[in-house]
């Protein structure tokens, strides 16, 4: 902390002290000195009045008597000098002829020391006598003594207040200096490390983390060492703030950034770009082997089960890295591969870490031209709709359909949904190919009444875009009545990141629906955001099971659990319970034995084009009848 300087302070003390010390002295000196030149001048005056007034009483009797025979006349020379003004006690009055002999004399000489004052009197301008009128000036002594002694305890008084109270003014200026040269320094502080830090994770932020990754490029050249950049970006994190507000986001990025500290040692960095994005410096590897065992320990930190506000949850982490020199030699070309990587490892399925290469720049390229290519492929055709059976988990006969998009595209051939359905959605492409899906699919199922196949219902899936959109009601209402087919059969599917987005919205718009007669079920459930309590808010028939969680049933009890609960939820609450993704003959038997309601997945059939589908569904009608 910067103070003001003590030097100067003791400085400045010594200098009002200095300074008291001369005005105390002052007022010392001056009291007694200017009390004994006031009284000396008072009593000089007075004894001037007095021996004029006597040698005016006098004047008459000496000029008149002969001077032979002024020892005569002692008596009446004495009554006159007692005459007014009297005399006090310590003063005197004598007269005395030419020749200073003494005449007459009134009044006890006084103690020395004496003042004296007289008067002459003439006679046709000669001197005849004189008159003197003499006092002690003890007591101007002893008056100057109590006014030395009451100036000096004046002085000294105001030595102290001239001292103390200035040096406490100064003490209360020089306190409220530094306070607010102090204020100066934390506000400069406070900047200076919003600067360079994150507010909400203490972490450092862009600019640091660039001056640390230029600082660490320049010894690894030096050095001829290598470097790695690791950009981390957390899957799905929008649905955590949007499912449970902003302040569970908040307290999930801060354990976020407690658990990618942990991963890391103590020459390494982490840093916060901003939202959900971290970016990690490893300086001075021998190894690049040891940025994928980084790269491992992030993954299981961020995969590791999250508590806030009294909500459990996970995500994932999408992780993509570069490294010096290989893959860049300055800042903005490590920074900019990092993050091509890392969208990389969202594009191949999130939840894993991609090193750079050059091939990405070129998918960079191919992205850009598929989205140009999507704008055409709805006019020019290109979009096709795959079906995949739903099967009764007791029964095994199909009781329903799911119509899953594809994209033909000319050139580049079958284009998987991973790759242009984010696409769509953020261009808003996704409203328009969703309206088509829906006619498409309905279209499809009126198609396979006519032809004799059984009455099943169809499940479309609505995107988030497609759910908030202000036409939906009025475009399903449509198609329904265009294509003819029953309201009954068509089911919705939503995510149910999608209904927490905006719970009151959806709760309305899924009541429309279901006043239609529309079925309506939750996709993806059990990814951590819906509880029972939102379960029974909502007017749904159906929850999915999140495909992830039947994935790795075999080899986590957690899964396992997870899907146990949501079955014997889904059944306490009258829902229809379908097992996504069910791939091997293990998992089928622990969701039958757990009375899952039904299946889908590649274990029964993929998704097949709509004649193959007919057969499919046309030759499992025929055994069924024939048992």
């Amino acid at each position: 902390m910067t103070s003001l300087h003590p030097r100067s302070n003791d400085q400045l003390a010594a200098i009002v002290g200095r300074l008291a010390l001369a005005i105390a002295l002052i007022v010392a000196a001056v009291l007694p000195l200017g009390y004994s030149i006031l009284k000396y001048r008072d009593l000089a005056d007075y004894l001037n009045l007095m021996a004029e007034v006597k040698a005016g009483a006098t004047a008459r009797t000496l000029i008149t008597t002969n001077p032979e025979l002024w020892p005569y006349q002692v008596q009446r020379l004495e009554e006159l000098l007692s005459a007014e003004p009297i005399l006090l006690e310590s003063e005197a009055a004598n007269i005395r002829d030419a020749k200073d002999n003494v005449l007459a004399k009134m009044g006890r000489s006084p103690d020395p020391p004496v003042l004296r004052r007289s008067r002459a009197v003439h006679e046709s301008g000669r001197v005849v006598g004189r008159i003197e009128v003499e006092r002690s000036l003890r007591g101007l002594f002893y008056g100057t003594a109590i006014a030395a002694v009451l100036g000096l305890l004046l002085g000294a008084a105001v030595f102290i207040t001239l001292r103390v109270l200035p040096l406490r003014a100064l003490r209360r200026v020089t306190g409220a200096l530094e306070q607010e040269v102090r204020q100066h320094e934390l506000a400069a502080e406070r900047a200076e490390y919003l600067a360079y830090y994150d507010s909400l994770t203490a972490l450092p932020n862009r600019s640091m983390f660039s001056k640390l990754l230029n600082q660490a490029i320049r010894l690894a050249r030096r050095d001829g060492k290598q470097l790695a950049v690791l950009f981390v970006d957390l899957d799905r994190f929008k649905n955590i703030n949007d499912t449970l507000g902003h302040e569970a986001g908040d307290l999930l990025l801060q354990e976020v950034a407690k658990r990618l500290q942990a991963c890391l040692r103590e020459s390494d960095t982490v840093a916060r770009l901003g939202g959900d994005e971290f970016v990690v410096l490893l300086p001075a590897l021998h190894d690049v082997a040891d940025v994928e065992v980084v790269a491992h320990k992030i993954l299981a930190a961020t995969g590791k089960s999250f508590v806030a506000l009294g909500q459990e949850f996970r995500v994932t982490a999408s992780v993509g890295v570069s490294t010096f020199p290989k893959d860049g030699d300055d800042e903005q070309s490590l920074m900019k591969n990092a993050d091509i990587a890392m969208y990389q490892a969202k594009e191949d399925g999130k939840n894993h870490f991609q090193f750079y290469s050059a091939q990405m720049n070129t998918n960079s390229f191919e992205r850009l031209a598929l989205e140009s290519s999507l704008r055409r492929a709805l006019d020019h055709g290109e979009f096709q709709l795959h079906y995949q059976p739903k099967i009764d988990a007791r029964s095994g006969a199909i009781v329903g359909i799911e119509a899953l998009l594809r994209w033909q595209h000319p050139e580049l051939g079958m284009v998987a949904p991973t790759q242009f359905i984010p696409i769509a959605e953020e261009t808003g492409l996704i409203v328009s190919i969703g309206k088509w899906v829906l006619k498409t699919a309905c279209t499809q199922n009126v198609a396979w009444q006519k032809m004799g196949l059984p009455r099943l219902h169809i499940a479309v899936n609505l995107s988030r875009r497609q759910f908030s959109d202000e036409g939906l009601l009025r475009d399903v209402t449509s198609i329904l009545e265009e294509t003819g087919m029953s309201a009954d059969l068509l089911e919705l599917e939503i995510t149910e990141s999608t209904l927490m987005h905006d719970v009151d919205k959806a709760i309305s718009t899924l009541k429309a629906f279901r006043d239609m007669g529309v079925r309506l079920a939750i996709d993806n459930f059990g990814t951590g955001y819906s509880s029972l309590s939102n379960l029974e808010q909502f007017p749904i028939d159906t929850i999915k099971i999140d495909g992830s969680l039947i994935h790795d049933l075999s080899n986590h009890a957690e899964n396992r659990g997870i899907a146990e609960a949501i079955i014997a939820m889904g059944r306490n609450l009258s829902l229809t319970v379908v097992a996504e993704c069910v791939e091997t003959q293990a998992q089928a038997d622990f969701l039958r034995e757990h009375a899952c309601d039904e299946f889908q997945g590649f274990y029964f059939s993929k998704a097949v084009t709509a004649d193959k589908f007919a057969e499919l569904l046309e030759a499992r009608t025929t055994a069924a009848e024939e048992v």
